[in-house]
């Protein structure tokens, strides 16, 4: 009787060590990434500081004083908003520079200074803009900075003494206007409007009554042509409404029914 075939024993696979070390490693990878992920989802670092600085606070450094010095048109409650840091909150939890970033963001402060005085003060040093013309735009009026930047709209009686520059373009040219003008702060004071005309030049309101048209160039050499004509009595007088600078070879003078003109 033939003798039956014996069954050969099952091998466990040569690479299953090697196998169990993969997966070993995949689940210690998965396991290491969701604790991470779990850590900061849920806020856990900022939890811990958070408990840090209130136990600060318990221990006394919170604010208990916002002193601001400087203020004039911006509020105390808008200042107090861009600072985002309210009585009883940590000290040691407030960021300076980035409230000071947010301060100058509010539309009348050209500068501020930020320091945490422990321990308990807030300090706020603030510097505003001081308007130097009013711009006339779209039936409104605005205030600008010594940048020729608007800061607000102006309101009635405020600023009456203002330089009034009206045209599209005008804010960006106002410096060199102003640059110009300060060349002679008599013939300035006296200068209550200036028009941008076409993009290109001004036309200037004296007294409130006399026209000056000055030409696209060679604007300062017009300037001083302008100073000569204003300071000669015998040329300007209460008849004159215009005074055209804008020929380089002569000057026309329009009195109320007369027009004149003459070499510079």
């Amino acid at each position: 009787m033939a003798a039956k075939p014996r069954k050969k024993a099952k091998r466990s696979p040569r690479n299953w060590p090697r196998i169990r070390r993969n997966l070993w490693r995949a689940f210690v990878v998965f396991s290491v990434t969701g604790f991470i992920w779990w850590f900061f989802a849920a806020d856990i670092p900022g939890r811990i500081q958070q408990a840090l600085l209130n136990a600060t606070a318990d221990g006394g450094l919170k604010v208990e004083n916002i002193l601001i010095e400087g203020r004039g048109r911006t509020s105390q409650s808008a200042i107090k908003q861009a600072l985002k840091i309210k009585e009883g909150e940590p000290i040691l939890g407030f960021d300076p520079h980035e409230a000071r970033l947010r301060l100058l963001e509010l539309p009348w402060i050209a500068e501020a200074r930020v320091e945490r005085r422990a321990p308990a003060t807030i300090y706020v040093g603030i510097t505003e803009h001081t308007p130097i013309a009013v711009w006339q735009h779209e039936q409104k009026l605005y205030l600008l900075n010594n940048a020729g930047e608007a800061i607000s709209e102006k309101a009635p009686g405020e600023f009456e003494s203002l330089l009034v520059i009206v045209g599209a373009g005008a804010p960006t040219h106002l410096i060199d206007l102003l640059q110009l003008m300060s060349l002679n702060p008599g013939v300035k004071a006296r200068v209550t409007a200036a028009v941008w005309v076409g993009d290109r030049r001004w036309n200037l309101i004296l007294d409130r009554r006399i026209e000056v048209r000055l030409p696209e160039e060679n604007v300062a050499t017009a300037w001083r042509h302008l100073v000569r004509v204003l300071n000669s009595e015998s040329m300007v007088n209460a008849q004159t409404t215009r005074i055209d600078l804008r020929l380089p070879d002569r000057i026309i003078m329009k009195n109320a029914d007369t027009t004149k003109e003459f070499a510079p």
